[in-house]
């Protein structure tokens, strides 16, 4: 897992390390700038090389770049340096930087000598993540002319104009390639609309690290591939009782699509027996497509009331709602599983949708014996919390959280860039995934996904983030297959077998 901080929690960690470790911040400018320095270098073009462009601010982020300003000079690469605002406002380092310039005799200007053409590179050292209002006047004006420039854009921190802890442009925002940033990644970066501002992210470690966080601080976190250790070992001496069994309460009258996905999802990613349970019309489709679920049909809920009663028993974990449809018989299933069950259950699609209509049904969410994990898409959380959609894609975590404290449970708010809160309040942002899984059929498979998880014994919280982050790499593998066009749910499945596949110790022996 990798650390990600919000800019109040990255200045204190920044000054916990100055101030109580005693590292000079002059330092811990000069490593930032070094850092930034190392990939320039390795982007520059080795012929013909052109001016790099740097603009900066006054306070700490121009410093920043100030001091690659002079590195850049040293390594006799062609640089020319801008500063935009007073000054007299600099904060001590970006002074101290702007005197070491002037002692070098580096000239300093207050706008590119020529926009149109003449450089390589241009580099945003303009404000860094403390930017919390619109950007207008000359930084705005500045960031379009820097926009404007045919050259490769690098960012230091985080591209001027973006917010870092939500990702929201605040006015207009510098688009780079590649972002530098330090100790720790931001909010910023990961989510939208300031992950597609920010290019490349590089985080650099520059002396801040994790005895400079505070302790019991409520810091965030994305994953990586090590992370797919959390998958539970498969022994030698094991049966399909060994890995759990799963109730999957899905699909209606003529959805039998979404039934199929979430069921053959918790098989593939490991689950030892999965029971389906869906209406009659669907039996011949689920039957042809999985015959290895054990199916459970009903007609009506009389049916469905006697299949609850059994196999609620029998279960590990259930999933329920998807393609369930939002009649009277499909809230009656649902009624009786959160009054009977104690089991941990995932809960998606239609079941949501019921939830958001009926306050019996939120009482009983919210008093359920088991854990819960809901995996709400935006447009499910804007009925669950009655709220705009506008605003919960303006603030995910936020609204995430709101969410979970409302029901005492984990969370994934989906998106294409996916927020799981769990219940204990840790922040999980995902970053695998892409626009392919932009399907019907991929949020039934990350149900379906995340319950085989907890059938193999993760807890619902391990099981909720890990699935997020296995259904994004397994989208990422099926469209190298299929291209971003015409990935289906079921390649996304497939996905997941290449991904379970790679991460099998005895595949790689």
């Amino acid at each position: 897992m990798n650390i990600v901080l919000t800019s109040e929690q990255m200045k204190n960690a920044d000054n916990k390390t100055s101030e109580h470790f005693k590292v000079p911040s002059l330092v811990l400018m000069e490593r930032a700038a070094l850092s930034t320095f190392d990939e320039i270098i390795n982007i520059l073009p080795h012929e013909n090389t052109k001016k790099v462009l740097i603009v900066c601010g006054v306070g700490n982020n121009g410093g920043d770049g100030l001091a690659l300003s002079r590195m850049l000079y040293q390594a006799n690469i062609p640089v020319e340096t801008i500063l935009v605002g007073d000054r007299n406002k600099c904060s001590q380092s970006c002074m101290a930087q702007l005197d070491i310039l002037s002692a070098y005799g580096i000239d300093i200007y207050e706008e590119p000598l020529n926009p149109v053409e003449g450089y390589s590179v241009v580099v945003d050292a303009l404000f860094g993540t403390g930017l919390s209002r619109e950007i207008g006047g000359k930084y705005a004006s500045m960031i379009d002319i820097m926009n404007s420039i045919d050259a490769y854009k690098v960012a230091i921190d985080i591209a001027s104009g973006i917010d870092s802890d939500t990702g929201a442009v605040l006015g207009t925002a510098f688009r780079a390639d590649l972002t530098v940033t330090f100790a720790f990644a931001k909010y910023g970066h990961l989510l939208y609309p300031g992950k597609s501002m920010t290019g490349r992210l590089v985080v650099a470690q520059i002396g801040i690290e994790t005895h400079s966080l505070e302790n019991g601080s409520d810091y965030g976190v994305y994953h990586t591939l090590d992370d797919l250790s959390y998958i539970p070992e498969r022994k030698a001496d094991t049966n399909k009782g060994s890995y759990g069994k799963v109730l999957s309460i899905t699909g209606s009258k003529n959805m039998a699509g979404a039934s199929y996905f979430s069921s053959y999802a918790a098989c593939v990613s490991g689950a030892g027996l999965v029971y389906c349970m869906t209406h009659e019309d669907n039996r011949t489709i689920i039957q042809s497509l999985f015959p290895d679920a054990v199916l459970l049909t009903y007609e009506d809920y009389s049916k469905a009331q006697e299949l609850l009663a059994d196999y609620i028993k029998k279960a590990t974990v259930a999933v329920i709602g998807c393609g369930l449809g939002t009649g009277n018989d499909a809230k009656e299933i649902l009624y009786r599983f959160l009054q009977t069950a104690d089991i941990p259950v995932v809960i998606d699609a239609d079941a949501l949708n019921l939830i958001a209509l009926d306050d019996k049904l939120k009482d009983l969410l919210s008093s359920y014996k088991g854990e819960a994990v809901l995996t709400p898409h935006i447009g499910e959380a804007s009925r669950l919390l009655d709220t705009g959609i506008k605003d919960i894609k303006a603030s995910p975590i936020e609204f995430a959280q709101k969410l979970s404290g409302l029901f005492s449970c984990t969370v994934v708010l989906k998106d294409a860039v996916s927020v799981t809160i769990e219940k204990s309040g840790r922040v999980h942002i995902n970053t695998s995934g892409n626009n392919a899984m932009s399907k019907g059929g991929s949020g039934d498979a990350l149900a379906g996904l995340i319950a085989g998880l907890i059938a193999q014994g993760n807890d619902p919280e391990v099981a909720a983030w890990l699935g997020v982050y296995i259904h994004g790499l397994a989208g990422e593998a099926a469209s190298t297959v299929t291209g971003r066009y015409s990935m289906t749910a079921e390649d996304l499945i497939c996905g997941i077998k290449t991904i379970m596949k790679g991460h099998d110790k005895n595949e790689q022996l």
